[in-house]
């Protein structure tokens, strides 16, 4: 079975919730056709909870979106045209050193501040996928370094390391990248919206297409055996460089 994947999701506040969710199952259908399944695995922050508030009710669903919970952590999403998506918790966490790490298909948070290392421990201690996702200019000098060492301590299918729309289509592959990969270690592609409305017409333009099983009744344990152990590719597209620069401009606005 084919999973479409986008593994760095936000889904902030200030988006339309209805044209996220329609955006998603449009661009992860482009990857993998109308039987595979579109897979969603969020990268919350500290201070956003829409899946646990979309879960509990506490935030309204989008309009003409169903959202059921199979198990604690997830959601399944049902569109007006039949469309499923499954949404499945996880959190984006800066190190001390201002890394990001990505703690996916994990209900639990983590805090911001630990050291690399720590963070990505209490990651598996708390049954997430650990994800050291790449991100415009914090790759570099002492904290290149940094990613480094966190790469060494640990072995091949115990850390992923993730890509982003934010990396230019100039921009080559990061050597850190591309000589993890050479040893082994799994590379896992999302769109990373940034937080301000709009944004969200991003989700699932870059994904990973993972063969493995996916049980529709544990989405959440199914995304983290299919991360950990799926054969996988990335698919779709990077923004070129004019795009990434407004971007990041708007962001810094």
């Amino acid at each position: 079975m084919s999973i479409i994947a986008d593994t760095h999701v936000h889904l902030y506040p200030c988006y339309d919730g209805a044209a996220a969710l329609r955006t998603l199952s449009a661009n992860l259908g482009r990857h993998g056709g109308d039987t595979a399944v579109r897979l969603a695995c969020l990268a919350e922050r500290s201070d956003c909870d829409v899946i646990a508030q979309w879960a509990d009710g506490s935030a309204p669903a989008p309009p003409g979106w169903t959202l059921t919970a199979p198990e604690a952590g997830a959601l399944r999403a049902e569109g007006p045209a039949g469309a499923v998506v499954y949404l499945v918790a996880g959190r984006q966490i800066v190190t001390a050193e201002r890394i990001e790490v990505l703690g996916l298909a994990m209900p639990d948070r983590v805090e911001d501040g630990r050291p690399a290392a720590d963070t990505v421990a209490a990651v598996q201690a708390a049954g997430g996928v650990p994800v050291l996702a790449w991100a415009p200019g914090k790759w570099f000098f002492a904290r290149g370094r940094v990613v480094r060492r966190t790469i060494a301590r640990h072995a091949p299918g115990s850390l992923l390391l993730g890509d982003t729309t934010l990396r230019p289509t100039v921009w080559p592959e990061p050597a850190l990248m591309r000589a993890a990969r050479k040893r082994g270690y799994g590379i896992v592609a999302g769109s990373d919206p940034l937080p301000f409305a709009g944004e969200e017409v991003r989700l699932g333009v870059y994904a990973s297409v993972i063969d493995a099983p996916f049980d529709a009744e544990r989405p959440l344990a199914a995304a983290r055996e299919a991360l950990r152990q799926g054969q996988r590719r990335v698919a779709g597209r990077r923004g070129s460089p004019r795009q990434v620069l407004q971007r990041l401009y708007r962001l810094r606005r």
